[in-house]
């Protein structure tokens, strides 16, 4: 039944007109729609660009859910870049680290000019998750002063945070990257996880021989 649901929400989210929207938008405070469907609804609701769901999906950054909320965030920003910075910029940080990765990567798949200043501020967050959630949204914007955003965090003492951050030196090969990257090895020999030296072994090799 709900995988009929979930398809029945996609189809309508692929019309797109205010007709289709306004059903989905109906479906959302329905106390009967499990959570998956009500995160289908808004997925669709990012593809429309009626007033109705604008709205809609703005009063979801407020929902008690940190995964409504998440996806909201995403759909915002898939709809209207510019429209969605000003809406970032009169909403308090969420206390959710889930909700505040979500938006690291929403803003990841803005043009540069757009997330990378806000991604630079939020590689300040105290979660590692989030940190390494802004550094993956970096890498492919490729700011110009990525290298030296990130170099710093390749001796953070999250092994995510610095996995993260090898992949970025990686991709991007920056000169002297080397050097930083064989430091990072060594750090990562304390590890319990391999995933640090993983990650600055790939960077390593994408420098070739």
């Amino acid at each position: 039944m709900l995988f009929r649901s979930v398809e029945a929400v996609r189809a309508l989210g692929a019309i797109g007109d205010a007709s289709a929207t306004g059903r989905l938008v109906r479906l959302l405070p329905a106390p009967a729609a499990p959570p998956a469907l009500r995160r289908e609804v808004v997925a669709a609701l990012g593809g429309a660009l009626d007033a109705e769901s604008g709205d809609a999906l703005i009063d979801l950054l407020a929902d008690r859910s940190p995964l409504m909320r998440a996806a909201a965030i995403t759909s915002l920003a898939h709809r209207d870049a510019a429209a969605f910075l000003a809406i970032l910029s009169g909403l308090d940080t969420d206390q959710e680290w889930r909700v505040r990765a979500a938006l690291a990567t929403a803003l990841g798949a803005l043009p540069e000019s757009a997330g990378v200043p806000r991604l630079r501020m939020m590689l300040r967050d105290p979660e590692p998750r989030v940190v390494a959630a802004v550094i993956e949204a970096l890498r492919p914007l490729s700011p110009t002063d990525g290298p030296d955003l990130v170099r710093g965090l390749l001796e953070h003492q999250d092994p995510v945070v610095r996995s993260a951050a090898a992949r970025a030196v990686g991709a991007w090969r920056p000169e002297g990257g080397v050097a930083w990257l064989q430091q990072a090895w060594r750090r990562a020999q304390r590890d319990s996880m391999y995933t640090a030296r993983a990650a600055t072994l790939d960077a390593l090799a994408a420098y070739g021989p």
